[in-house]
């Protein structure tokens, strides 16, 4: 599959807004399905579908009638704005988005007692950047959101 990032379209040709159904006729079951419940926040439940050889999440929202809204992309195939990403390193990183017109950009130490860890994000651009030991682990990204706080479908 390919798997380059369309900053608030989606990956490849799947793209935020589609069903359950069509993500499932494209790429068959998922390995695992994760469900979540956002109570504390407020409500609302959560699909998120796996699919380990494809290195690929898909996150499906109960409140936007189990639309894709988000995917998540650990695979080195991973290509952005004409760029390998997955395994990057951080400096490089923060340097590619400057190049590519990034200005929103938020880096937060997100670090355990025994780990190293970033989540370098740009809310304007709807993506977030997972950072571990210094090199991007993951690349998370929805789609764009609207002055009202709701997701923009095309």
């Amino acid at each position: 599959m390919e798997k380059t990032v369309v900053l608030g379209k989606g990956i490849g040709s799947i793209n935020f807004g589609s069903s359950k159904d069509d993500i499932l006729a494209k790429l068959g079951p998922a390995d695992e399905i994760e469900k979540i419940s956002f109570e504390e926040e407020g409500g609302g439940v959560a699909e998120v579908w796996h699919y380990d050889d494809e290195e690929l999440s898909f996150s499906f929202e109960e409140e936007y009638d189990w639309m894709l809204t988000s995917i998540a992309c650990s695979s080195p195939e991973t290509s952005f704005e004409g760029s390998f990403v997955v395994d990057m390193e951080k400096g490089d990183l923060l340097a590619f988005l400057t190049k590519n017109g990034f200005q929103d950009v938020v880096n937060e130490d997100i670090s355990e007692e025994d780990t190293d860890e970033e989540l370098i994000s740009s809310d304007e651009k709807s993506i977030n950047f997972w950072m571990q030991d210094g090199l991007l682990r993951e690349v998370q990204f929805g789609p764009f959101i609207d002055e009202e706080g709701e997701y923009q479908f095309d």
